[in-house]
């Protein structure tokens, strides 16, 4: 290797560290938050349920059944009656502005930290 690869080697490795322990950083402190679990019905907010305690709650709407499960700090959609079923198969969420949402039914999980963070949006740019 010439001179110049061991540099632009040097370079991508000290880069990659940096951005990791910045990842962990955020994440250390995110994992610090005491968080909730929005649950909103055709936009409109239905129930707040804290995310570090286990619960398992079934939501009933005018157009069918789901099942909220909240285990593990992650929450997720495990059961609905709706055809299509991606609800069920989207991946649990556990951070802040995640969501799960069951189009059929308007139905939405959101991460929330109890300050209020997570979702919003702070600013729109043109």
């Amino acid at each position: 290797m010439v001179r110049n690869d061991w540099f632009l080697l040097v370079g991508v490795l000290g880069l990659a560290i940096a951005l990791g322990a910045f990842n962990l950083v955020r994440t250390t402190q995110v994992q610090g938050l005491a968080m909730q679990v929005v649950v909103k019905v055709d936009g409109k907010e239905v129930k707040t349920l804290p995310l570090e305690e286990d619960h398992e709650e079934r939501l009933l709407t005018e157009h069918g059944y789901n099942v909220v499960h909240i285990e593990g700090g992650e929450a997720s959609i495990t059961d609905a009656d709706c055809r299509d079923q991606i609800c069920v198969r989207t991946r649990a969420i556990s951070r802040p502005g995640e969501s799960v949402v069951c189009l059929p039914y308007r139905v939405t999980l959101e991460i929330r930290g109890r300050s209020g963070e997570g979702g919003e949006v702070d600013a729109v740019a043109q």
